[in-house]
């Protein structure tokens, strides 16, 4: 699902980055992508009993949503 990147001399695939309460997924920017990271962010909610504030997520790209 996670396209990302390779860094360093070694090629290590990052493909998210996660720091505390964040986290950074790195993707080409497609609507149908968007949408399924939301299912995604609202199932992990329900599963876990956290509130997922969907209203401050943001989603960067070549364009903003």
């Amino acid at each position: 699902m996670f396209e990302g990147f390779l860094v360093g001399r070694n090629n290590v695939h990052i493909n998210l980055l996660q720091n505390i309460d964040d986290t950074v997924f790195f993707r080409k920017a497609t609507m149908a992508y968007v949408k399924a990271i939301e299912v995604m962010l609202r199932s992990f909610g329900l599963v876990s009993s956290l509130k997922i504030n969907i209203v401050k997520n943001k989603f960067r790209g070549g364009w903003d949503v």
